[in-house]
């Protein structure tokens, strides 16, 4: 198959590549052949990628002056297909890629699909497979949830740990050193995802009860208002799996928060 890349970023590179060594004939096209529309090469192809920011998708699949044979597809979890024009699909991984990243990023990667083209499904399918990834087809109404559920997955945790890495700077551990010390227990909480009992896999001091722990924290955060009002949104959404019946929620709200 014959298959255009249009913007060697962070996303283009690494499928350019992972493309390439499944045999197919790879086209590329970098930020400076997009700004001069020269898009000639797109002719002969069965597939375009466009793999540019959101901001400016649009724009580039109106300066393409003719539609592969299978049609356009992008690399965005936010944007309607139908923003983009007519036979336009979405192929959507759901990782965070760094710009350093090779081909290998896709082995086990989940990637989202969406079209109105049963047959441009199963091509991309196919293609995902090809590169490793875990297909999934995905509502196009459904998009936006979709997409908020990769930031709380995936750039919120992230935060998180950088918040708790300050934290340990504060207790006396070199930033290295912290890192050492919560990457296992990131990991290890990571994995109750996939357990049958999820609410049970949450640990700390909600699930015992221990409301004299939880002051103990706000007090020793009392000097950062952004630090106490993280901690209090987690441990209000801690009671919220921990204790589905609403009454109990709300007293042990009244007692904690």
């Amino acid at each position: 198959m014959r298959i255009a890349v249009i913007g060697m970023g962070r996303v283009g590179r690494p499928l350019s590549e992972a493309f390439g060594l499944q045999g197919h004939d790879v086209v590329t096209y970098g930020r400076d052949a997009v700004t001069r529309k020269q898009f000639a090469g797109l002719l002969g192809t069965d597939l375009a990628f466009i793999t540019l920011p959101d901001q400016i998708l649009s724009i580039t699949a109106r300066d393409i002056p003719a539609m592969p044979s299978y049609g356009l597809v992008h690399c965005s979890g936010q944007t309607r297909n139908a923003e983009l024009g007519s036979q336009v699909s979405m192929f959507h991984p759901m990782m965070s890629f760094t710009g350093k990243d090779s081909a290998e990023i896709f082995r086990g990667c989940p990637i989202g699909i969406s079209s109105e083209d049963s047959r441009s499904v199963d091509i991309l399918v196919q293609l995902a497979e090809e590169i490793g990834g875990r297909p999934f087809v995905l509502d196009e109404s459904m998009k936006e949830t979709y997409h908020v559920a990769g930031m709380f997955a995936s750039v919120f945790p992230l935060l998180l740990l950088y918040k708790a890495l300050d934290l340990l700077e504060k207790a006396g551990i070199s930033r290295q050193e912290a890192g050492m010390v919560l990457v296992p227990i990131f990991r290890r909480a990571a994995d109750h995802v996939l357990s049958e009992d999820q609410p049970g896999a949450i640990t700390g001091p909600v699930p015992r009860e221990d409301i004299s722990t939880i002051k103990a924290h706000l007090e020793q955060l009392s000097g950062d208002d952004t630090d106490q009002e993280i901690y209090r949104v987690m441990t209000r959404l801690s009671l919220q799996y921990c204790f589905p019946d609403e009454r109990t929620r709300k007293t042990m709200e009244e007692m904690i928060l």
